[in-house]
């Protein structure tokens, strides 16, 4: 397990959270938000729009891996070694409850993966623009696979399916269990 730092810079209408990560095998980090009112439980950084952070036409500092877990399979970026990434939470939000959580692997895999397409509306709506998931939906991607110990526990707040993108659609790829408002799980673009 390794060490989670992090600082917030408070802006007019968002903070601005620099996590810091340090850590010599792969992990991924887990965080919610709160303010005085209202927990944002916390969920696996990257879970929530892992499609638009796999889309080619963006140049995204993190790409997301496919992660194995008791529950399914998702999607969640990995850091190793020391990491310093900035993420926008909305205005009066503070990191809740963050943690590191061991992963283990880091094979290349080829798998076909779909998403809904209310995860791409949902970035628009939080970001106000018009950036998209990967396309076709479903897709052959080509990623990092990890795998989360047993009894290892974590909020993914998607749950993909694979298979054969023949019978894969937006309709039958996975579940969706966004609640209340999401992180501004939107990391800096190069």
């Amino acid at each position: 397990m390794g060490n989670l730092s992090y600082t917030v810079q408070e802006h007019a209408d968002y903070n601005l959270v620099t996590w810091t990560i340090q850590s010599d095998t792969p992990v991924i980090l887990s965080r919610g938000g709160a303010n005085y009112a209202d927990v944002i439980e916390p969920y696996v950084f990257g879970s929530a729009f892992f499609p638009i952070y796999l889309n080619p036409r963006y140049n995204f500092q993190l790409r997301p891996s496919l992660i194995q877990f008791s529950g399914g399979i998702s999607f969640a970026f990995v850091f190793s070694g020391i990491v310093s990434i900035d993420e926008v939470f909305p205005k009066d939000y503070y990191p809740y409850q963050p943690q590191l959580i061991d992963v283990s692997g880091g094979t290349t895999v080829t798998v076909c993966v779909g998403y809904p397409d209310i995860i791409t509306q949902y970035w628009q709506l939080q970001t106000e623009t018009a950036m998209s998931g990967y396309i076709p939906n479903p897709s052959l991607l080509t990623v990092q696979q990890y795998s989360m110990p047993s009894g290892a526990n974590a909020n993914f707040l998607y749950q993909a399916s694979y298979g054969d993108c023949s019978i894969l659609s937006p309709t039958n790829v996975g579940t969706l269990s966004l609640f209340g408002a999401v992180l501004g799980e939107i990391v800096r673009r190069l």
